[in-house]
């Protein structure tokens, strides 16, 4: 993704996921639909945990405003930036399905998703600034010296450590072998960090592709809910029939004892 490609406030697509929301969001003018099919799916992943612990059909509706809310930017076209829209989130709407959900979900399912309405977006413009994400001793992800964006770093403990108490529980009984462990991790890790950012901080990239994504977890993971979220959440990847292949930024090198040298690869997308 190139954030410095020309983009502008467009209709939201008709969908299933957030009917309720018919704001203008901010996409790509050679394609607009783009952000918002990748913010869909990310809507989809936290409601299938719901589904997945049968929870109510309240829980699903709270959950399902709160993740469209967290997700979609309100885009309104406007005079004083130099893009040419200003983006902001409904942060009060947040809040308070945060609280709904608080009141109607399980804590399995809050746990998932909510983490105690602490991870609620307030500033679009987090996805544009790029930073490392924090080290911290016993996490499950390999270290990395990409950066990240601010958006998904400043969460980025809450989420990692979400991953290492969940695996052992729903994941590690489906793993084929043992050395599938810590593949199956480097792999959900790459999509947990988000897109590595370029050195001049206008292009996001990953290292691994949809489809090399869902061979690395069908190579390792049996049919099971477990395999079934970690392919759904392959698509937050990029394609890599359509997706254009760019130089993964220059780093300093990780200290060779932190098992990051399988994400070190030569391309992104």
């Amino acid at each position: 993704m190139n954030t410095t490609a020309p983009a502008s406030c467009h209709d939201m697509p008709s969908n299933q996921l957030c009917p309720s929301f018919s704001h203008q969001i901010v996409g790509e003018n050679t394609n607009p639909q783009a952000l918002v099919n990748l913010t869909l799916q990310s809507v989809k992943l936290q409601l299938a945990v719901a589904i997945f612990f049968q929870d109510s059909p309240a829980c699903i509706n709270n959950l399902r405003e709160y993740s469209c809310s967290n997700s979609l930017m309100n885009c309104t076209k406007s005079n004083v930036t130099r893009f040419g829209f200003m983006l902001t989130y409904d942060i009060q709407r947040t809040r308070k399905a945060c609280a709904d959900v608080q009141k109607s979900c399980s804590r399995l399912v809050q746990e998932a998703t909510i983490h105690k309405c602490s991870v609620i977006q307030t500033d679009p413009f987090d996805f544009a600034v790029c930073n490392h994400h924090t080290f911290f001793k016993d996490d499950i992800c390999p270290r990395t010296n990409y950066m990240y964006p601010k958006a998904i770093t400043k969460f980025y403990r809450i989420f990692a450590e979400r991953f290492k108490a969940e695996f052992p529980i729903y994941g590690a009984s489906t793993l084929k072998n043992s050395a599938c462990s810590r593949e199956v991790i480097n792999v959900y890790c790459q999509i947990l960090r988000g897109g590595i950012c370029s050195a001049n901080m206008q292009q996001r990239m990953y290292a691994i592709s949809q489809q090399e994504c869902a061979e690395k977890i069908q190579k390792c993971v049996y049919q099971s809910p477990f395999q079934t979220h970690l392919l759904e959440s392959c698509n937050l990847l990029p394609d890599e029939t359509t997706a254009t292949k760019v130089p993964l930024p220059i780093v300093p090198a990780t200290p060779p004892n932190n098992g990051n040298n399988a994400n070190n690869v030569n391309s992104g997308k």
